[in-house]
């Protein structure tokens, strides 16, 4: 299993997120991501658009327009063999923030 990640900033007013020029051998099987909120904001979700999916990036869709500065979208790909426990995998230790988060599987 291959996985990279990285956490991009959020513009102010955005109602998706592109993340491109990631470079990858192949086409990752899974995306895992959250959208961390600044403390006092709204929650905001994200979806990513499957039909975007390629070994360049992706886009997500976000639940609302980001009212604010300082909500960032936390991503990790997988473009390895899918673990079969994959669903058994805990995310707590990337929910330990000062941020709300809001997670998804792709």
């Amino acid at each position: 299993m291959s996985l990279i990640g990285a956490t991009i900033s959020i513009a102010e007013g955005s109602i998706s997120v592109t993340v491109s020029g990631l470079g990858l051998a192949s086409v990752p099987g899974y995306i895992f991501i959250t959208i961390e909120s600044p403390n006092g904001e709204s929650v905001i979700y994200g979806s990513v658009r499957q039909d975007t999916i390629t070994t360049d990036g992706f886009i997500v869709d976000l639940s609302g327009i980001t009212p604010s500065a300082g909500y960032n979208l936390d991503y990790i790909l997988n473009y390895g063999a899918i673990p079969s426990d994959i669903y058994n995998v805990s995310v707590k230790p990337l929910l330990r923030s000062r941020s709300t988060k809001a997670c998804c599987f792709c």
